[in-house]
């Protein structure tokens, strides 16, 4: 496994990049309280899993959605997204992308 971290998040790729997996699959904390990161768009699919905490994600242009353990969502390649952890503690998602990025 790798562990990478910015100033808003800590992610660990649970998976080494190989040619023959074809996802990626991440352990995510969101850092409460950080700056709202600007949109990204993946040329993957990407959906997750909110383990604890709360967090908000934006995709395309809907309203902001909070999310609570136990939810999960789902972004189409090629759509804007960002996610952020505003307030209470930090937040754990289980995260994919389909395919894997290059």
């Amino acid at each position: 496994m790798h562990t990478e971290t910015d100033s808003d998040r800590e992610y660990t790729f649970v998976f080494p990049h190989r040619d023959y997996i074809n996802f990626e699959l991440m352990d995510e904390i969101y850092i409460t309280g950080k700056n709202i990161p600007e949109f990204e768009i993946l040329e993957s699919d990407f959906a997750g899993y909110v383990v604890s905490g709360k967090i908000i994600i934006e995709i395309g242009d809907e309203s902001p959605t909070e999310l609570e353990p136990g939810d999960a969502f789902y972004v189409p390649a090629g759509m804007k997204v960002r996610g952020y952890c505003e307030t209470g503690n930090s937040s754990r998602l289980i995260t994919i992308l389909s395919p894997a990025s290059k």
